[in-house]
């Protein structure tokens, strides 16, 4: 009798699912007692009613990856609480009055057999292959109930369900930032973990993109946080012996929920996608875009190419600067920057008059003189820090961040400490600062340097009543929307460049600057791929400069800035110094390539051209990109392994239907013409291949 009962009651539940399935019209969503299938593109998520989800291949019947719990709360003794889903009593809404185009999924649960919860599904009409996610609990009960951690959303994708060879080999974008300034974009190894901080990973780095992808010949999946400040969370990635891989959103903060009390999870997406990390990384955009995130239209005056007198290093004189002025015109380059050394302290910036004769008023009087010349001047510049020895601490002991030892948190390239980015008298003072740089100064742009301003440490200083220690990390996008804003007050095509050196860059930072550089990237890999990815974050013609030249392989490696859309720089130094022992001297050599380089940007500007992306970064041999501009397609190929040649096919994706014909405009030669949409043409090169590519005239 009690079978039977049980029987009963399955096809019961799963006649209501049947109804309430029938309900969804955008989007297949299926439903039963024991699981919840949702279409996403190629994929579908399936979760069961005991919380392990999966992402499988629509087309697969053997589909590789396994499931496991989708969402994990911990108690005081990192075990996770029972968590059940009552699938049957799902409620779906579809496109009300006032969320059109949004199906909502909501389905209730318990957690440890006394805390009702609801976790909530969205899909968006204008997004079908994403699943956003939400987790809302109520302590009912009449006691404190306490977490010590969530992983959520958790998945371990296997990389065959997604065209590879082996469960682990993926390639991926990880966007967490450490002092060894590894790649942002690399292969997965069959022993692989990295666990992708948030928060601060070093005295000086931190920050990054709330975004981990995975992908792989046939694309990929990302895991994102959709909040609209940055949270100290991490993405691990973990592979062991060779299998699938575990991805997965942890926030390891305690939260204690009183009786009556509700807790809310972060707001969290996956994302499906064809080609590689790009595509994601738009996704996201996207979506951050419908909640506010807004990047700023750019300035004509970012895309012009920039000599920077980093090359004298801080024991620079101004003779130095004024001798290399002539050579640094005839190259080709329109902006100066005047680099580290001019301050008296961090903090203070005030003018070293032995280095600029008069103090202020000498270095007003060498930015009339630059502008004279047709320069235009940006100045070097490090806020929110305080040097030991500055002025500004004996006089505003207070304004420093505070550490949880009760200690002033260093800074330890340079020796100094956090200014607390959200005291509102260290932003007064910014505030004034800048209006000193643009206003009085007549500086045009500036260049914020230092790993440290990408994040900040929680800040314990009891002096600034802050209502969370968090206050300071999540007050980071606001202290440079202050920035931003007033310098454009000031100077509305003033460039505002931050450069966070060698950290992924703080996503929530991006709409406060209107030129991302490559941050001393370690090769000219870097180069690119940090170009492909503010592509993606901040537009096709975003004006990404590539930093210094003498930083790529080789040091004269226009080219990885050139054909990704880049605006080039350089910090040559001219004439032969014996003081100084880098690379930098232009010799008779690089003059000439230099000027040939500079020649072709000013004919082109690449750079404000529009990146397509037709080629998987990870995936595809030569590496390549495309620029599109005035109806010509502009191709760039790279060689990563130094002194190796490629010998072969490549193909011209993206062209429409027609006869195209085909320039090797590096090297000034013309090449057999192709037919759209895909050219194919046999090349042979070494390094890189520049092609234009226009229409064949009728």
């Amino acid at each position: 009798m009690k079978t039977i009962s049980m029987v009963l009651l399955s096809v019961l539940l799963a006649m209501v699912t049947l109804e309430v399935t029938s309900c969804s019209r955008s989007q297949p969503i299926e439903i039963t007692a024991r699981q919840v299938s949702i279409q996403l593109g190629d994929y579908l998520f399936q979760l069961t009613a005991n919380g392990r989800a999966r992402l499988v291949p629509r087309a697969s019947r053997a589909p590789h990856s396994p499931a496991v719990p989708f969402l994990q709360i911990f108690d005081q003794h990192q075990q996770a609480y029972p968590l059940v889903l009552l699938l049957n009593q799902t409620r779906i809404t579809e496109n009300s009055d006032s969320l059109p185009g949004v199906t909502q999924i909501e389905i209730p649960g318990t957690l440890s057999d006394r805390l009702p919860l609801i976790l909530t599904l969205t899909l968006e009409r204008d997004h079908p292959e994403i699943l956003q996610a939400k987790l809302e609990l109520y302590n009912r009960s009449e006691i404190d109930f306490l977490i010590r951690g969530i992983h959520f959303p958790q998945l371990q994708p296997d990389a065959r369900d997604f065209g590879s060879t082996a469960p682990w080999r993926f390639w991926s974008f990880q966007g967490a930032s450490y002092e060894s300034r590894p790649d942002w974009i690399l292969p997965l190894k069959a022993d692989f973990t990295q666990e992708n901080f948030l928060g601060m990973n070093a005295p000086d780095y931190g920050g990054g993109i709330p975004v981990l992808d995975l992908w792989g010949p046939r694309g990929g999946m990302a895991l994102a946080h959709l909040s609209p400040l940055p949270q100290r969370v991490a993405f691990p990635v973990q592979v062991q012996d060779g299998g699938p891989v575990h991805v997965f959103l942890r926030d390891d903060h305690s939260y204690r929920l009183r009786p009556g009390q509700r807790f809310r999870s972060l707001p969290v997406a996956i994302l499906l996608h064809s080609g590689d990390f790009f595509n994601a990384l738009v996704k996201y955009r996207r979506l951050m875009e419908k909640r506010g995130f807004k990047i700023q239209e750019f300035t004509p005056w970012a895309y012009e190419p920039a000599w920077c007198a980093w090359g004298y290093e801080r024991d620079f004189t101004l003779s130095e600067i004024r001798g290399t002025l002539p050579k640094v015109k005839e190259v080709g380059f329109q902006w100066v920057t005047l680099d580290d050394g001019w301050q008296t302290a961090n903090g203070d910036w005030n003018v070293r008059p032995d280095k600029y004769p008069g103090g202020e008023e000498g270095l007003k009087r060498f930015i009339r003189e630059l502008h004279q010349q047709g320069f235009k001047v940006q100045l070097w510049w490090v806020p929110f820090e305080v040097g030991p020895d500055a002025r500004l601490l004996k006089d505003q002991p207070d304004w420093v961040l505070i550490n949880r030892e009760g200690k002033k948190q260093q800074i330890s390239w340079w020796n100094t400490y956090y200014l607390c980015p959200a005291y509102p008298p260290v932003r007064e003072y910014t505030r004034k600062l800048i209006h000193k740089f643009l206003a009085e100064w007549d500086l045009d742009g500036l260049k914020i340097d230092g790993q440290h301003q990408n994040a900040a440490p929680p800040c314990y200083n009891p002096a600034h009543h802050h209502r969370n220690p968090e206050e300071s990390c999540q007050g980071t996008p606001d202290f440079f929307k202050m920035i931003y804003q007033e310098a454009r007050k000031i100077k509305p095509n003033a460039v505002i460049q931050i450069c966070p050196c060698g950290d992924v860059f703080n996503f929530y930072h991006l709409p406060y600057l209107n030129q991302p550089v490559a941050s001393d990237p370690l090769s000219s890999w870097q180069i690119r791929l940090k170009g492909k990815t503010y592509k993606a974050l901040m537009g096709p013609n975003v004006p990404y400069y590539g930093d210094h030249v003498e930083l790529s392989d080789g040091g004269t490696d226009f080219a990885s800035t050139f054909g990704i859309g880049g605006v080039p720089g350089s910090k040559f130094t001219w004439p032969l110094n014996p003081r100084l022992k880098n690379n930098t001297y232009l010799s008779p050599e690089k003059e000439k390539l230099f000027k040939k380089w500079l020649q072709l940007y000013r004919q082109l500007e690449l750079s404000s051209g529009e990146y397509r992306n037709m080629y998987d970064l990870g995936w595809d041999k030569p590496e390549g990109h495309l620029i599109v501009k005035n109806g010509k397609y502009y191709y760039a190929f790279y060689v990563r392994q130094p002194g190796k040649d490629y010998s072969g096919e490549v193909e011209l994706r993206g062209l429409p239907e027609g006869i195209f014909k085909v320039r090797d405009y590096w090297n000034g030669k013309d090449l057999d013409a192709v037919q759209g949409p895909v050219g194919k043409i046999q090349v042979r090169f070494r390094r890189f291949l520049l092609l234009e590519v226009r229409p064949q005239a009728k």
